[in-house]
């Protein structure tokens, strides 16, 4: 987990540049293949800043309504008190003031009565990208539907374009996973497998599984007060998420791979077998569609989750994105068949 990137005396949040990389990365590739499509490269950049803007803004708004955390950000607003606080990182201390808290970087206001610190109040948070939290599918649908706009206003072939702009988004995703795995967001369920991977102390994961040990320590010692053995197990637990995380699948490094190989699958496609005008974006729809849900559901963050756990937002989406390319699939080759042959 490497959550900043430091240039000199300049630090720079991974996730965020790495982001921003795979944005340019996917630029170039569509406006370097646009004269092969008959395409002015020109509108590929104003399609391309449309995307950018409705991205961020779909991808911030699917954040904060399905993910989740939107209680939590109706309290930032409201009733900061009511967000869980937490410990100074030093045994036993109460915060007395609130600069204690700034000072431990464990939040910016001090409940005296609590000992716990909390975060200010903070009504613009939602919007307040930098902070983190975006959901992929509400960017792509958003900037969807705005490129489409634009388009179709400018009178450019559709399914060319959205097959140009799809090769840019699908190795856009690897340089983002990438800048997951560095801030430590979206990692998988505890695992004994040798891929496992352990995040740091203070890292979302480590988070998660301290709160998970302290909330069963207590739940045992209020069900079984004299066990001796749950203590000791209960120590050896606290000593092992003392500097990181337990072990978890680091899912973010199977999209790299899997998102990697969708490009690859998608480039070959485009260069070789492009047979109908959206093939490349059908293709990219099932296959991210299908490895999405798939690590899905070894994934264990905060995301949203649905049906007491049985689907998250995003395979929810995908599910039905599926339907579509299939059906667009089956349509690209039936035309194909009715097509009628050069003279």
């Amino acid at each position: 987990m490497i959550p900043t990137l430091e240039l000199g005396p300049l630090e720079f949040p991974s996730y965020f540049t790495l982001l921003t990389v795979g944005f340019m990365v996917g630029i170039w590739l569509a406006w370097r293949h646009a004269p092969a499509l008959g395409i002015e490269q020109n509108r590929i950049l104003d399609v391309s800043l449309i995307a950018l803007i409705l991205g961020l803004l779909g991808a911030r708004l699917l954040h904060v309504i399905a993910d989740g955390h939107w209680q939590t950000y109706v309290n930032l607003c409201l009733d900061p008190m009511a967000i869980e606080g937490k410990k100074l990182p030093v045994g036993g201390w109460g915060c007395p003031t609130d600069y204690v808290c700034q000072a431990f970087d464990a939040g910016e206001t001090c409940n005296v009565d609590t000992g716990l610190c909390h975060p200010a109040r903070d009504c613009l948070r939602t919007v307040k990208i930098w902070y983190g939290g975006l959901a992929y599918y509400g960017g792509f649908l958003a900037a969807f539907i705005g490129c489409m706009w634009y388009i179709v206003r400018h009178k450019m072939p559709v399914w060319k374009v959205a097959d140009l702009c799809t090769l840019g988004i699908s190795i856009g995703l690897v340089f983002g996973r990438v800048g997951c795995f560095l801030a430590g967001c979206c990692f998988g369920q505890v695992t004994h497998s040798p891929l496992g991977v352990a995040f740091p102390k203070g890292s979302p994961a480590w988070r998660l599984h301290s709160e998970g040990l302290k909330s069963a320590s207590d739940s045992a010692h209020y069900l079984f007060p004299d066990n001796s053995w749950w203590n000791d197990l209960t120590r050896q637990a606290s000593s092992c998420l003392h500097d990181h995380s337990l072990s978890v699948h680091p899912t973010q490094l199977y999209h790299v791979i899997a998102n990697l190989g969708v490009f690859v699958v998608l480039y070959v496609l485009f260069r070789r077998r492009r047979t109908y005008d959206g093939k490349i974006l059908w293709w990219f729809m099932l296959l991210y569609g299908v490895v999405r849900s798939a690590i899905e559901y070894l994934r264990n963050d905060n995301r949203g989750v649905w049906f007491d756990g049985l689907f998250s937002t995003s395979q929810l989406i995908s599910l039905p994105l599926i339907g579509v390319a299939l059906f667009m699939m089956w349509r690209g080759h039936r035309s194909l068949k009715h097509k009628p042959a050069a003279e």
